[in-house]
């Protein structure tokens, strides 16, 4: 009987130990979704930087600039959804400046991701966000990429680290 209580103690000593870790490295591999796709939105943003885009049939291109802001998408929480992921829906990414950046979620995903973008040629700046709740408990994961297009020589620059904000949660 000792024995067995012995080994029931050990069992929940190291149950204790390994759930907390184990809870942190599902929020951990959840959380890699947040900088693979801001580097595509940061790559898609000075993509669309560089070309030339006009508005009608007027011949002169537009000034550079990135993408309009765009609200986050998808509309709602993630926690909204059975298994707390959001549902591909290609209305929602049917957005003029989605389009634009060639930015698409389809499949299921835990982030939100927003586009603000302010200023023409060497003013021109954006900030991609994606925000989670990831344990759905209202408080939020950010990721963010800032851009701006800065002027050296003949080369066009933007884009930078992500910044991680209450990563966990």
């Amino acid at each position: 009987m000792i024995e067995l209580m012995i080994v029931v103690a050990i069992t929940g000593i190291l149950s204790a130990v390994a759930v907390p870790s184990f809870l942190k490295y599902i929020k951990k591999a959840k959380t890699a979704e947040a900088p693979q796709q801001l580097e595509k939105l940061g790559n898609a943003a000075r993509q669309y930087y560089i070309e030339e885009h006009q508005v009608g049939n007027n011949i002169a291109p537009l000034p550079p600039q990135f993408p309009a802001t765009v609200a986050a998408t998808p509309a709602l929480s993630c926690c909204n959804y059975s298994g707390n992921k959001c549902r591909p829906d290609d209305l929602e990414w049917n957005q003029a400046t989605w389009r634009a950046l060639k930015f698409s979620m389809d499949d299921p995903h835990y982030f939100r991701y927003r586009f603000v973008s302010s200023g023409i040629s060497i003013d021109a700046e954006y900030t991609a966000l994606a925000h989670a709740d990831l344990d759905c408990d209202t408080e939020l994961s950010t990721f963010s990429v800032v851009g701006e297009a800065l002027f050296q020589g003949n080369d066009i620059t933007s884009g930078g680290a992500i910044r991680r904000q209450n990563e966990l949660e």
